[in-house]
């Protein structure tokens, strides 16, 4: 979902910081097919076998989503969490945690027109009790959390990675920030690093196997980024070390991919070159990993904005999901054809087949979970890119799982639009899955507004 980050504008610009020196990056593909276009004027279809060729296997199975999708056989009802008072809301991540421990999930909402982190509280009337972790204005452009015990005291913290500017920017604005518990469920701020590129994500994991949790930080940029790891030295402090130089990584996952009982990191890089990497960890410390490229596609339209580990068919290691369709380099939404979610199947020695889960314009979000309770995992996904102006357009799709990973698409909504962010759980303790939901608008017309959109399930439809 980052990747739009790019072509917004805002005033919630910090003071200038003097530059990074710059230390170089890799030639965009869109950019140069463009340039390369203009000046020997290739035919339209040598490009189209350029934009869908893999660099690693064949053609991306793509297939288009018909723009009159069926709906789905479960029915939802959906609320608004809050009474959304923004003029254009922007809600960039939306987290089902349990920050209290009593066993009731709550929700993390992170704002980027408040600036600031929300807990959200069901109540025993029903109702939604909204509480800012820590004051508005105190976090500019709060991009992901993670909730953790940094600290090793036995309760929750949150690490917050931090964008800081709506504005495309290298200079070095980010951080990665410690919202640390005190006991009370209540929440300091604690500035881990600072001076860095802007920070689309930031994840957990004891890389070096010395007993404590260190951190990968994807730092995004703009023209320049990184993704780098700190190591902990205790105390909350931490020194940085350099992974890979690439600018636009959207997200990270520290997880144990080669079942070898320590975590590795798997990074997603769309916007250089749509790639897919990870670095295995070998045991040895200091933690130096081998760098293994395990993905990549030269259609530079591909769009790529999230990525989720998770064991998808369940046959005992971890995949990658991908979410492709950001679409900001376009005036109007161009609803391309790899636009949707993606399965990287783990098949073990960090070799990954791909496979087409099914086609969403515009597609920026995915969730995972059991929405029907027939014991396989199913896909949730929203849209932030679609052609909002025609009436219909889809903003909410689940991908029915049949127990074979193969998946039936149904849509579940059109309205609120741009949803940036998508979780799915049991909130109410019902047995049945809700889904929640983020807006983030930036730019006229505010078309089917909202901010945070919970869908609850209402039952099968009647023959």
């Amino acid at each position: 979902m980052f990747r739009e980050f790019l072509s917004w504008g805002s005033s919630l610009v910090p003071e200038p910081i003097a530059p990074l020196e710059e230390s170089g990056t890799r030639v965009r593909y869109g950019l140069t097919i463009a340039l390369v276009l203009v000046a020997t004027a290739i035919p339209i279809g040598w490009l189209q076998m350029i934009a869908t060729t893999t660099p690693q296997g064949p053609p991306l199975e793509i297939s288009r989503a018909p723009s009159d999708l069926e709906m789905s056989p479960i029915r939802f009802r959906a609320f608004e969490l809050t009474d959304h008072e923004d003029w254009s809301p922007r809600v960039t991540n939306v987290n089902i945690v349990d920050l209290d421990e009593n066993g009731e999930p709550e929700l993390l909402v992170c704002d980027a027109v408040r600036n600031t982190i929300f807990q959200y509280q069901r109540l025993p009337d029903g109702s939604w009790k909204e509480t800012a972790l820590v004051p508005e204005n105190t976090i500019s452009v709060p991009a992901r959390t993670e909730v953790v015990d940094l600290d090793g005291d036995n309760d929750p913290d949150i690490l917050v990675a931090v964008f800081r500017s709506l504005t495309p920017t290298s200079d070095p604005i980010g951080q990665v920030v410690l919202l640390q518990n005190n006991g009370d469920n209540e929440f300091t701020p604690r500035v881990l690093i600072d001076q860095i590129r802007r920070v689309s994500d930031a994840r957990s994991g004891d890389f070096d196997g010395d007993g404590d949790l260190d951190l990968v930080v994807a730092e995004y940029g703009h023209e320049f980024g990184r993704i780098f790891w700190m190591e902990n030295r205790g105390d909350l402090t931490f020194v940085d070390r350099e992974l890979m130089r690439a600018a636009g990584t959207v997200s990270v996952s520290a997880e144990d991919f080669d079942g070898d009982g320590d975590p590795d990191v798997a990074a997603f890089i769309p916007s250089e070159q749509e790639e897919v990497w990870i670095f295995e960890n070998t045991g040895e410390a200091p933690f130096q990993p081998v760098q293994r490229k395990i993905w990549g596609t030269a259609n530079f339209d591909f769009g790529g904005s999230e990525m989720l580990s998770v064991d998808l068919d369940e046959d005992g290691d971890l995949d990658l999901l991908l979410a492709a369709g950001e679409d900001s380099e376009y005036p109007v939404p161009t609803q391309q054809s790899s636009h949707g979610v993606y399965w990287l199947e783990n098949l073990g020695d960090f070799e990954f087949e791909l496979h087409s889960v099914g086609s969403l314009p515009g597609c920026s979000s995915i969730a995972v979970a059991d929405i029907d309770n027939d014991n396989d995992l199913d896909i949730i996904a929203g849209s932030r890119f679609n052609n909002w102006h025609v009436d219909g357009t889809t903003s909410l799709v689940w991908f029915e799982n049949d127990g074979e990973a193969t998946f039936q698409t149904w849509k579940i909504a059109d309205s609120p639009a741009r949803l940036a962010t998508v979780a799915c759980g049991d909130l109410t303790g019902n047995g049945q899955k809700e889904i929640i939901a983020g807006s983030l608008f930036n730019n006229e017309p505010i078309i089917r507004p909202g901010r945070v959109t919970v869908w609850t399930q209402e039952g099968e439809e009647q023959e």
